[in-house]
């Protein structure tokens, strides 16, 4: 009897061992859990495509108002980036109401222009680009690294006399002959005048002397230099009758030294625009 019970216990012990097996197969193939690692490159990339929307950039912002612009004259606005579709590219100068959307000019450029309005002040001004999706909100915006600069308007006699101020005649030492420089110089201020469109502007030319020599005889030469200039200009097809000269002799010396390069600068003539 004792070995049938150990018969049976060997009987028992084995259909379970049986069923545990059995079990275990009809689970199916074990389930690998892959980490980031092993998972395909390419899978990772077109998911992470897939889920970050094109919300627009500005990766550039450029113009042509840095040096100065009148009011009247054109603001041109250059941007590169991105605009999501059915968006927009617009520009403002900051603080006023100028404000333009730009157009799409190829590749990632964006280009617009408009006229700085008469009543904005001089000064300087920040200009900023936005982008803006189709519901009208920003979504990237830059300022421009350079500022604009709005300058006063002036009027023609105004923009004659800083042609003028520019243009000196140089003599030599106690001459009042026009040496081939001179020539050349007057040969652009009588054009400088005649294109310009203060028709009705009287040049005043002075003349200048350096330190030697009398007073009087320094107000003849300065007198006789201006002489020299006003028949050369009148010989060029200037009116003489809207010619006035004027000799300061040695009052009035650009530089005040006492050696040769001083007085080389101090001997010559200058012109006064008005109307």
């Amino acid at each position: 009897m004792k070995q049938t019970n150990v018969r049976r216990m060997a009987l028992v012990l084995a259909g379970l061992l049986v069923l545990t097996m059995i079990a275990a197969g009809c689970g199916g193939k074990k389930e690998v859990t892959r980490t980031p690692a092993e998972a395909a490159p390419e899978q990772i990339s077109m998911d992470l495509e897939a889920t970050i929307p094109v919300t627009g950039s500005i990766l550039g912002l450029t113009h042509n108002g840095g040096d100065g612009l009148k009011p009247g004259d054109t603001l041109s606005v250059s941007a590169r980036g991105a605009v999501p579709e059915g968006g927009k590219m617009v520009v403002r100068v900051m603080e006023t109401d100028w404000e333009r959307e730009l157009t799409a000019a190829g590749g990632d450029r964006f280009t617009g222009s408009g006229v700085i309005p008469e009543n904005l002040p001089p000064g300087s001004y920040r200009i900023q680009a936005l982008v803006m999706n189709a519901d009208g909100e920003v979504v990237a915006e830059m300022l421009s690294d350079a500022g604009l600069t709005v300058i006063p308007r002036i009027s023609a006699c105004e923009a004659l006399q800083n042609d003028l101020g520019g243009m000196t005649i140089y003599f030599d030492f106690d001459d009042y002959r026009l040496s081939d420089d001179a020539k050349s110089s007057l040969n652009s201020i009588s054009q400088a005048v005649g294109s310009s469109a203060c028709t009705q502007a009287r040049l005043t030319i002075e003349g200048h002397c350096d330190e030697r020599g009398t007073i009087e005889y320094n107000i003849a030469l300065g007198q006789r230099r201006a002489e020299t200039v006003r028949k050369y200009l009148e010989g060029l097809g200037m009116p003489r009758d809207r010619m006035t000269i004027k000799s300061y002799g040695e009052e009035r010396p650009v530089d005040p030294g006492h050696s040769e390069s001083a007085w080389r600068q101090n001997r010559r003539a200058e012109f006064k625009v008005s109307q």
